[in-house]
Order: structure tokens, then C-alpha cells, then sequence
């Protein structure tokens, strides 16, 4: 009971702590003058009046010299600005290099008569760096001015002499010296109410170096309770919040430190032995060692877990599983985990805790122990059943928990179920660590731990009911996409190093059911949007399956195989797969969707790497200065003026990562373009800023830059919702920094992941390079594609410099004259490299061996007047270009 009081309120002590954000000083560019002691507390609100303030009432003392200064009752002063108030704005516009105001504003310190507690509080706020700053220009003081420095400093040094009470200066008697008795103190002024000492000492215990043992002590003897309403006190902010923060985190150090664990585990196994009057010998673990393990949390547990996988003892089993158990949650999930060890007394003992303390809907925690193959005898299962029914608790038979585990795997698959993450995003639980052979305490993303869950249920069904068709393939998609996501969906694929392969045949041995199994993954997974299971699925039937099969199975009803379907899905990574795998299977004939395929290897091989956002107004000057504020971010900028363009230009360049259209934008409107983009393949994954400053589409002021504005761009489509989650609606941009703000918005909130530049650039040269092969098949009688966009390919290509070398290659199998005349323009033409150079006369050579001179009138003359001008140009260039006149004449003799 004492544990189950206790931990809870510590664990939401520190989530509390940990979620109290830092106090909002005002504006990025004033960011350098926040981080001085003298702005403590003070936001660019109110340093703004503030400073109006002050600045009123030096204009206001100018207009009296000295002596009436003198005369000047002090409520006139004090209705002006506070002692306080004055010495902040004295340093504020120190900062702000306005040195004779900061002057004089300390010079009128003396005329408002601070009190010995407000000169505390001054000393306290601005600290000694600042005072001493001040004390540093005495000497430029005006006349008979007085130091204020001084005048605080003493009135500080009198109020701790004079003005407290005797608990007070009893409890202050001994200037304290380390954190357990400046701790006492505070406790002390708390009570008191004392908010000025109570900063001043929290600030004092902050600089105190102490070691983690002694804050364990301080969180013990003030309890979570006291400790919390001192962080919560708006008195003592900001110290207050800081030093109960760090008093935790270093105490929970402490707690769950291994030695601090495995000593407390020591002494709870020092068990007083006690006989009952009937003769049964029992335990009575001391209370002190079970409150430390319980403040241990998950190093507790796990230490406790290694210990119960190691006895046999039915004492000590018994007294382990309820110290596991007064974990609650956290105790009956680190046990279920046990459930996968090859251990067979680690599994025994586990089930029988969880079977002794599990509740209904947590059943089908132990389905895989009692359903499937599992490491403890019939008769340790048969135990664990007895104990269930003991507890009226009813069992489904393997079918129905076979039925439970799927759906459950499904639910998380489809995020269906929910997750609770921790303030810093994090899912935090127990999981079986295959490697160590080992339970640990994880943390992960939100998505990477529904991945988790997902392939953990399947996994417990499949043990259950392999043969069930449902579950394999859930168990093969989860598989796939926990997999892809570990890996990393941009980094090189290898299936076999990964264990892809072997996985599979695990699941199915047989090749051809294989190929069926994958398919019918592959179809879930477009169908489910799953695009990483997808891309692993195409992935593997490109090396597992046939041609007649997955390309031509269609061609009765001439319809595309599922894997030519793939090749236009809205994921742009699971088109290159099985864009990739088609190649793999290199057909010998047309198939249905062949034209899929010959577009996207035109539309990939257009890439070069670069990062290109599209910005749309119908004004170009303003469109070009929206691209202009996101160049900070990496961007390459390419402008629309009418959404029709913006369109199209996105569905043309596949190194587009975003779109930013302004709501003025037309022809269609921008509702229509956010949809046109959503059902084409080449735009279905880029995210779109649509930029307004119409109020009831925002939700928020206009002219507000740096704060999310939530709205999503259904507001706009009421009856597309497939468009919701990847367009935001947010203001109009008037800097930078607003830009930056919309882009991390946006890629946060709608989760897409660009494929990383290189990748695309490897891509595009991949792509280049399969245009070449299967040209130079149709050239040997296999004809099966038909590229209506090839010349402009090849020109894209030629005047890339990163796919440059893929052009030339593929330009040299192409029989164009236009095609051929690029390759002579690359050679002969000095901005190129001259090793590249070579390079295109070596295929402007091979060209000619293949097709003979397609070059025909004026392309032929320009051979000759290139050549004719080069009289100045280096002797290399002159013998480059009479190759390349030689080669032309030496295939015009020929024929």
C-alpha cells in the first residue's frame, strides 16, 4: 500500500517539474539580453513598459534639479515605479547601451527610499555580477550622486541582521553550507512566508556542488508533497521550480543507481524469519530496503527479475513475485516479457506471479505460455491454469486466443489502440531483449513503439496458430515495417544481412506459396497505406517471383499484376521498389501497365539531388520573395503564379519536398489543387503551406508568424478528408524565421520523411541506367517500352553535372539526330571538364558505330565552324574537335 501511494506521486512530481517550460522572455532576436540575471522574471511585455516607464519618469526628474529632488514627497516617487522596478530597467538599458540613462536611473534609487527587505530583493534579483557591474562606473556618477550599489548591498546586509523574526534568525543563526541544511531553511521561511530569502537560499543550493546521495536524503525528509507546492509557488519561481527539479533528478540517480539497488536488495534478502502458532515459518521483510527498491523503479525490477530466474525456492519465489507485484502495472509487464526466455524457471516463475495476479483484460498476457510451445512442462502449465481458475477467471480455447492476439497486433498495426507517451514523446515499457537474453525497460517514439507492440502480438498469435493465413500476414507486414523503420527506409537494403529472408522462409519454406504470402502483403499494404511493409514486400518479389506470374497474370482482363500497381503507388520509396524489382525480372514481352513503368523511370531519372520548394502567388515578385524566406531552410526555389503550374511544376521535378501556395492563388482554385495533388502518385506524399490572413480560416491573428495555428486544410475541402493530413493552413510570411517555424510545423504534423537527397540522385542515375538496358533490348527485338518524354531525359541529363556521365551513356544507345547533336555539343563545348569531354567523344564515337551520321545539314555545319573557330582556344581543344570532324567523315566514306 505504502508503495503503491508513494511512487505514483513521485513519478507525476518529476512530470510535473519536467513540463514547466522555461518563462517566455519575448523575441528570438532579444534572446542575448534574457539570459542576464537582470531581466529575471521579466517578459519582453513587460520590459517593454517598463522601460516607457522609466524613461517617463527621467523626463519627469530632468525637469528638477537636486535639491527639489529632495522635496519631492516619496508617494509621488513610489507612484511612479518601485525600487525594484527602477534597478531592472537601470540594467535593461546597461544592455541596451544607454549608459547615461542607466546612470541616472540608479541615482534616483536613494530619493524612493528602499526598505532593507526591498534592497534584499534588488540584491537577490540582479545578483552580485550585476551589482558589481554597476559598483565598476562609480567613478562616472554625476556630482554628489550616492552609490547605489552600496546603499543596496548594506540594506541587504541590515534586513538579514535586523528585520526577522527570532525563528527566523534562529534558523539563520548558522549560515547553512550544504544543501540538507540550506533545505531546513527554506522549510523554515516557507512557513514564514518569506519569499525573498526563500529564492535567495534555492539560488544558494542550486551553486551548492552535492552529491546525489544527499538530495535522495532531502526528497525523503521533505516528502514529494512539500516539495511540489515549493516548485508550484509563484512566489518562488523560477528558483523554486530549478531546485526541486534538480533535487529529483539527482535523487532518482541515486535511487536507481545498480549498487544503490543491488545494496537495498541485499538487505531485503536478510529476511526475519517469524513462526506463526501453527508451527509456518514466515518473512517480514524490512520496510526501509522495499521503499528503496520501490524508488529503484525498473533497475528494482530488473534485478529482481534476474534473481527469480534463478531460484527454485518456493520462499523465496514466493517473497520476490510480491515485491515484483507491488509495482502494479510495471511489475505484471516485466514479468509477461519473461514469458519469451529460453529459461525455463524464469517462465515458470513468471507465469506463476502473472497467473496469481493478473486481471481479466490482461489475460491474453499468458495465451503464448499456455497455448503455444513454451519451455515449462504440462504439469507447470497445468499449475498456472489452476491458478486462473481459482480466480473464476475464464480461458478461451487456442482459436479464440489466437482471434484476441491478432486483433490486439492489429490494432496497434493501425494505430487503433492507444499509446500514452511520456511529455517528452517517449513510450516507455518493458521488452524482451533476444540478444542479452534479458527483459529491459525501453523508451521509443510514439510510432517506432506501436511498430513494437504490433509485431509482439503477432508474434504471440503466429506461436499459437501459425497455419492461420491472417495472422501470417500480419506477422510478415509488422515484421517488415519494424524492420524497414530499424534500418532506415533511405539506408542501403540488404535482406539476407537483416534477416528478411530468413524470416520469410521461416514463415513460409515454399517458393511459390512465398511469392503468393508476399503478394497478399503487398496488397494489404498499399491498400492500408503501410508503405514501409510495402516497399520490403515488392523488395522480395523481385528476387522470388516470375515474370509470367507477377507481370503477366493480369493479362487476360488486361489489368496490372498488384506489382506493376506498385510502381504508381503514393509512396515514392515503395514505387523505386518495385520499379526495381520489375527491372529485376527483366520481362521478355509486354505486359499490362508497361507504360507505368516506362513513365516512371523517365519521371526518377529526372532527379539531381537537390531540395526544391514550390512557391505559388499570383504574383511572380511575391512568390519569389516566399521562396526567398525559406532559402534558410535549404531550399532551391521554383516559382507559379497560377496553381496549374504550381501543378505541374511539383509533378514534374521528384526532387519537390514541400509547397507553398498563398490562398490568392488561382486557376483552379487551391482547394482543388490540394486535392489534384493528393490523387496523383508523383505529389500524393508533398506537404503544402497554404498561406492566408483571412482570420476564420487561421483561428488566430493575422500577423501572428511563430505560434501553430491548428488548422488543418479540411476547413477548405469539407469532403476530402484524404487531405487532411498532409496541407496547413498558416499566415502569410513576413520573415525567415516564420518560414523555418511553417516548415518543422508542418513536417511535424504531417510525419512525412522526404527521401533524402543522395538517394534521390542514386535513384535518377539507376533509372538512367535501366532506360539504357532496356532500349538496347527493344534494339536486339524486346520492344516492351514505349518513352514519350526520352530526348528531354537526356537533355535533363546532359545538363546535370551530378548525372552527367548516365546521360552520355544513355544518349550513345538512342538513335536521334537530335540526341546525337547533344552528345557533340558536350564534347565540343569547353565549359565541360576535359576528361568528360573525352568521355562524350568516346560515346559520340559509339553513336556513330550503332546508328551512322544522323546529323543532317546545319547540325553538320556547326562541326565545322565550331572547329574553324578554335584557332585561339589550346591545342587540346583543336584535336577534340578534329576527332570528332574525323569520326563524322570517316562514317560518311563508309556508307
Amino acid at each position: 500500500m505504502i508503495a503503491n501511494n508513494y511512487r505514483p506521486s513521485l513519478l507525476f512530481l518529476i512530470f510535473c517539474f519536467l513540463l514547466i517550460s522555461p518563462i517566455v522572455t519575448g523575441q528570438e532576436g532579444e534572446e542575448e539580453e534574457e539570459k542576464s540575471p537582470a531581466v529575471f522574471a521579466v517578459t519582453a511585455g513587460e520590459k517593454e513598459q517598463l522601460l516607457n516607464r522609466t524613461e517617463e519618469l527621467l523626463k519627469w526628474i530632468r525637469t528638477l534639479d537636486v535639491p527639489s529632488r529632495r522635496n519631492v514627497p516619496l508617494n509621488q516617487f513610489r507612484a511612479k515605479i518601485q525600487p525594484l522596478e527602477l534597478m531592472q530597467a537601470a540594467a535593461i538599458l546597461k544592455q541596451k547601451n544607454q549608459p547615461d540613462l542607466a546612470r541616472m536611473a540608479r541615482e534616483i534609487l536613494p530619493y524612493l527610499q528602499p526598505t532593507p527587505l526591498e534592497c534584499f530583493e534588488i540584491a537577490e534579483r540582479l545578483g552580485d555580477t550585476v551589482l558589481d557591474s554597476f559598483q565598476e562606473e562609480k567613478e562616472l556618477l554625476s556630482g554628489d550622486a550616492p552609490d547605489s550599489t552600496t546603499r543596496i548591498k548594506d540594506g541587504a546586509a541590515q534586513f538579514l541582521k535586523n528585520d526577522l523574526t527570532p525563528a527566523e534568525k534562529m534558523a539563520l543563526y548558522r549560515e547553512p553550507e550544504n544543501a540538507t541544511e540550506i533545505m531546513k531553511v527554506v522549510d523554515v521561511l516557507a512557513v514564514a512566508g518569506r519569499p525573498v530569502l526563500i529564492r535567495y537560499y534555492l539560488r544558494k543550493l542550486l551553486a551548492t556542488p552535492t552529491e546525489p546521495e544527499e538530495f535522495a536524503r532531502i526528497a525523503e525528509q521533505l516528502g514529494s508533497r512539500k516539495l511540489l507546492s515549493i516548485a508550484n509557488h509563484p512566489e518562488f519561481a523560477p528558483q523554486g521550480r530549478e531546485a526541486v527539479v534538480k533535487i529529483f533528478e539527482e535523487a532518482k540517480k541515486y535511487w536507481q543507481d545498480e549498487k544503490t539497488v543491488a545494496q537495498s536488495l541485499e538487505e531485503w534478502q536478510d529476511l526475519e524469519k517469524t513462526t506463526s502458532p501453527n508451527q509456518k515459518t514466515t518473512y517480514s521483510p524490512p520496510l526501509k530496503p522495499l521503499r528503496a527498491l520501490w524508488k529503484g523503479n525498473n533497475v528494482s525490477l530488473a534485478q529482481l527479475l534476474e534473481k527469480l530466474g534463478s531460484t527454485q525456492n518456493e520462499n523465496e519465489i514466493d517473497e520476490l513475485l510480491a515485491v515484483i507485484l507491488s509495482f502494479s502495472t510495471e511489475g505484471r509487464e516485466s514479468l509477461a516479457v519473461c514469458l519469451r526466455s529460453d529459461n525455463a524457471v524464469l517462465v515458470a516463475n513468471s507465469a506463476r506471479g502473472l497467473a496469481s495476479s493478473i486481471h481479466a483484460d490482461e489475460l491474453f498476457l499468458l495465451f503464448p505460455t499456455l497455448f503455444a510451445t513454451s519451455p515449462i512442462s504440462e504439469e507447470q502449465r497445468h499449475q498456472v491454469l489452476q491458478l486462473l481458475q481459482k480466480r473464476h477467471l475464464k480461458i478461451p480455447n487456442s482459436e479464440d486466443a489466437s482471434a484476441i492476439l491478432l486483433a490486439r497486433a492489429n490494432d496497434y498495426f493501425e494505430k487503433n489502440r492507444s499509446l500514452k507517451p511520456g511529455f517528452d514523446g517517449y513510450v516507455r515499457f518493458w521488452n524482451w531483449d533476444e540478444k542479452e537474453k534479458k527483459p529491459n525497460y525501453i523508451q521509443m517514439l510514439l510510432p517506432a513503439a506501436y511498430r513494437s507492440f504490433a509485431f509482439r502480438y503477432a508474434d504471440h498469435a503466429y506461436r499459437i496458430k501459425p497455419e492461420i493465413q491472417e495472422i501470417r500476414r500480419l506477422y510478415l507486414a509488422a515484421f517488415f515495417e519494424q524492420t524497414a523503420y530499424n534500418n532506415g527506409r533511405d539506408a542501403p537494403f540488404d535482406l539476407e544481412a537483416l534477416g528478411v529472408n530468413e524470416f520469410v522462409r521461416k514463415v513460409e519454406p515454399e517458393p511459390k506459396q512465398q511469392q503468393i504470402l508476399l503478394e497478399q502483403v503487398l496488397r494489404d499494404s498499399l491498400s492500408k497505406e503501410h508503405f514501409a511493409a510495402a516497399q520490403v514486400s515488392a523488395m522480395l518479389l523481385g528476387g522470388l517471383g516470375d515474370v509470367k506470374s507477377l507481370l503477366l497474370r493480369g493479362s487476360s482482363d488486361g489489368k496490372p499484376g498488384l506489382l506493376v500497381q506498385a510502381v504508381i503507388a503514393k509512396d515514392r520509396r515503395v514505387r523505386f521498389a518495385a520499379l526495381e524489382a520489375v527491372m529485376r525480372l527483366q520481362p521478355a514481352e509486354p505486359y499490362p501497365g508497361s507504360s507505368f513503368v516506362s513513365e516512371s523511370l523517365i519521371w526518377f531519372s529526372r532527379a539531381d539531388g537537390q531540395r526544391v520548394l514550390i512557391s505559388a502567388h499570383p504574383k511572380q515578385s511575391s512568390a519569389a520573395r516566399t521562396a526567398g524566406y525559406f532559402i534558410g531552410c535549404g531550399y532551391d526555389g521554383e516559382l507559379a503564379t497560377t496553381c496549374r503550374s504550381a501543378m505541374q511544376l511539383a509533378a514534374e521535378t521528384p526532387d519537390t519536398e514541400l509547397l507553398v501556395v498563398d490562398m490568392l492563388t488561382s486557376e483552379p482554385p487551391v482547394r482543388d489543387l490540394v486535392q489534384e495533388m493528393r490523387n496523383d502518385a508523383r505529389t500524393a506524399d508533398i506537404p503544402a503551406a497554404v498561406l492566408s490572413n483571412d482570420a476564420t480560416l487561421l483561428e488566430s491573428a493575422p500577423n501572428i508568424q511563430n505560434r501553430p495555428t491548428m488548422q488543418k486544410i479540411d476547413r477548405l475541402i469539407p469532403n476530402a478528408p484524404f487531405s487532411v493530413s498532409l496541407s496547413q493552413i498558416y499566415p502569410r510570411l513576413i520573415n525567415d524565421e516564420g518560414a523555418k517555424w511553417i516548415n518543422d510545423d508542418l513536417f511535424e504534423k504531417t510525419g512525412i520523411e522526404p527521401v533524402l537527397p543522395a538517394v534521390r540522385l542514386e535513384q535518377a542515375r539507376k533509372a538512367l541506367g535501366w532506360i539504357k538496358t532496356v532500349i538496347e533490348n527493344a534494339q536486339e527485338g524486346r520492344k516492351i517500352y514505349h518513352f514519350e518524354e526520352l530526348e528531354d531525359a537526356v537533355y535533363r541529363a546532359l545538363r546535370s553535372e551530378v548525372r552527367v556521365v548516365q546521360g552520355l551513356e544513355l544518349a550513345a544507345v538512342i538513335r536521334s539526330a537530335a540526341v546525337q547533336a547533344a552528345l557533340y555539343e558536350v564534347a565540343a563545348n569547353s565549359v565541360y571538364p576535359p576528361e568528360l569531354r573525352e568521355k562524350a567523344a568516346t560515346f559520340f564515337g559509339k553513336s556513330l558505330d550503332s546508328f551512322g551520321v544522323l546529323l543532317r545539314g546545319q547540325q553538320i555545319q556547326r562541326l565545322y565552324d565550331r572547329y574553324n573557330a578554335s584557332e585561339f582556344e589550346p591545342k587540346e581543344t583543336q584535336e577534340l574537335l578534329g576527332k570528332l570532324i574525323d569520326l563524322v567523315e570517316e562514317r560518311v566514306r563508309e556508307k
